[in-house]
């Protein structure tokens, strides 16, 4: 009688595939975002702005930089890579290549309307 031995090319018939690779990580639970029920738990909120008189070209700015096309600061974007620019007016992501723009600093101290004058009560 012939005996069969199977070939397993020098891997041990007890290895699995699970034990090997990286071992699973463990989640970071993070807190959520809060949010708010409504309009009316929001303030008006005005800030001010200080625009760059000299212009400067778009692949100068870092990204997550303010900008703006126009010398008066209308219409403020935000460069979000080397080729794309997202508009805070409408939140749509527009592609840009290179052109002249005006950097946009904001001031670090907005001015916050409280309710009471948001009524007209005092």
């Amino acid at each position: 009688m012939s005996e069969t031995t199977a070939h397993t090319n020098g891997i041990s018939a007890s290895n699995t595939t699970k034990d090997k690779g990286k071992p699973p990580r463990n989640k970071r639970n993070l807190p959520p975002l809060t949010t708010f029920g409504s309009a009316a738990d929001m303030r008006k909120v005005q800030y001010t702005a200080l625009v760059s008189d000299v212009p400067t070209d778009f692949s100068n700015l870092e990204n997550n930089e303010i900008f703006s096309l126009n010398q008066d600061g209308s219409f403020p974007m935000i460069r979000v890579s080397c080729s794309k620019a997202t508009s805070l007016h409408d939140g749509k992501a527009y592609p840009c290549g290179s052109g002249r723009c005006y950097r946009i600093s904001l001031s670090a101290h907005p001015t916050v309307e409280t309710r009471n004058n948001q009524t007209g009560k005092e």
